[in-house]
């Protein structure tokens, strides 16, 4: 069902974009405070490698100097038993020395593994904080195909595969109702009782030749069923389990037939061009089966893999990227909800129910910013391409030029003849806020600008 604008106008939504726009939201602000977690790690563990490096600095310094004092001692005239005392402590002192600089270079190392582990579990997290959005909702731009395939126990498994232009792919493990077609083992008499085709075989014993045979579909298992793209391919065998016998069609775009091959208890793919009927009984049954399929997509259970820019989310090191991303898909349609609904200080959406009746979904902007309170001032401000903060209205009157302003100075001559009329009041400029006011506004040490700065 289509949904209107807020002013009744038509709109190609299909989704409730309101909700879709507060989960985005909801996503966004943990994911930047995950790499907001994320990065004090960072800094606290550069921190404890700048301290360790200071420490072994100061150990060798020592080092240096108590060989300094013992080679003046050795300079002197000296008696065995006190050169033999020098020795001693010579040889003392860098065992000391040493011991200490294996037990920083030690203490360093586990520190350092736990901070990698911290990292690595809040960026696993991102996995979990992604399916929250996936299992509700598609992200725009993006397309999704759901592959069947028959598993040990005689049981479907299905999944929803699928990539978006922010270059996010994802597969999403479904159910399968016990009401469904896949919800049981499906042979195609089930569907297609007395099912056949025409197939090509060689025939005579002195003098071979090619004729067709009647090749049965009926006694076969649909054992997969998968999409890539435009392209397709059934997969029917002659036995559910352990069996390379039967048949792999591979279909195109809007379902049209591309190539046909049986397999035979030899192993081999012998590739055949079907006569015009059995082509189209052959796409007919894509259509069925495809179709079958793709009923599934919304039974959504766990997100299986997540990759961003080709690299698993939870292993990613700037996740912070796919917020930025999202935030520009989606921005276009925000404003044009924006500019369309009649209060400006909300997102208003429509829609038809019948019986002269309508329903109407909104959110205000003001409830939208309170979801970005927990960011820093430069975190909210990835955001304002969704323009939710309105902005303030034109001045009705040009603020003063600033008579020492060099450019002002430079196109008097192009200056209207001064009015007659007492001009306005100069207006002063704002004063700056007090340091304290100032310092108010910026990030604090420990907060996200590290990961932000990365993307620049």
């Amino acid at each position: 069902m289509k949904y209107l604008y807020g002013d009744g106008t038509a709109s190609p939504l299909d989704i409730n974009y309101v909700e879709f726009l507060r989960d985005v939201l909801d996503f966004s602000v943990t994911m930047l405070m995950a790499a907001d977690v994320v990065t004090k790690y960072r800094r606290k563990a550069d921190e404890r490698d700048n301290q360790a490096a200071g420490e072994l600095r100061q150990l060798r310094t020592l080092d240096k100097r108590v060989n300094e004092a013992l080679d003046d001692m050795t300079g002197l005239e000296q008696a065995p038993m006190t050169e033999n005392s020098i020795s001693v402590i010579r040889a003392a002192g860098l065992r000391e020395v040493r011991r200490t600089e294996h037990e920083v270079q030690e203490t360093l190392t586990i520190e350092r593994e736990e901070v990698n582990r911290a990292i690595a579990t809040e960026r696993a997290r991102n996995h979990k904080r992604l399916e929250t959005l996936l299992l509700r909702h598609d992200l725009p731009n993006s397309d999704q195909w759901v592959n069947v395939k028959l598993g040990a126990d005689n049981q479907y498994e299905a999944t929803l595969e699928g990539r978006s232009t922010t270059e996010v792919t994802w597969v999403i493990e479904l159910d399968i109702p016990t009401d469904h077609l896949f919800g049981d083992l499906v042979r195609l008499d089930r569907i297609r009782p007395q099912l056949s085709i025409q197939v090509p075989e060689e025939a005579g014993w002195v003098r071979k030749r090619v004729k067709l045979s009647a090749y049965k579909l009926s006694n076969k298992y649909v054992v997969a069923i998968t999409q890539r793209s435009a392209n397709g391919r059934i997969k029917l065998r002659t036995a559910p389990q352990d069996s390379d016998v039967g048949l792999d069609i591979t279909f195109g775009a809007q379902g049209q037939l591309i190539s046909l091959a049986r397999l035979t208890k030899d192993g081999a793919a012998l590739p055949f061009e079907p006569e015009r009927e059995d082509r189209n009984l052959l796409e007919g049954l894509w259509q069925e089966l495809s179709r079958a399929a793709q009923q599934l997509a919304g039974q959504r259970r766990a997100l299986g893999e997540a990759r961003l820019d080709d690299t698993p989310l939870e292993e990613h090191t700037n996740p912070v990227s796919l917020v930025k991303r999202l935030v520009a898909e989606i921005a276009p349609v925000v404003r044009e909800i924006s500019s369309r609904s009649l209060s400006p200080g909300e997102l208003v959406l429509k829609r038809v129910l019948g019986d002269d009746r309508r329903e109407e979904v909104f959110v205000s902007k003001g409830d939208l910013l309170e979801k970005l309170a927990p960011l820093s001032a430069r975190m909210r401000r990835l955001f304002d391409p969704l323009g939710l903060v309105e902005s303030s209205p034109p001045r009705s009157q040009p603020a003063m030029a600033d008579p020492e302003d060099p450019e002002d100075l430079a196109d008097t001559a192009r200056r209207p003849p001064p009015s007659t009329k007492a001009p306005p009041p100069p207006r002063r400029r704002p004063k700056k806020p007090p340091a304290s006011v100032r310092e108010a506004d910026r990030p604090d040490g420990d907060s996200v600008e590290v990961a932000l700065d990365e993307l620049e």
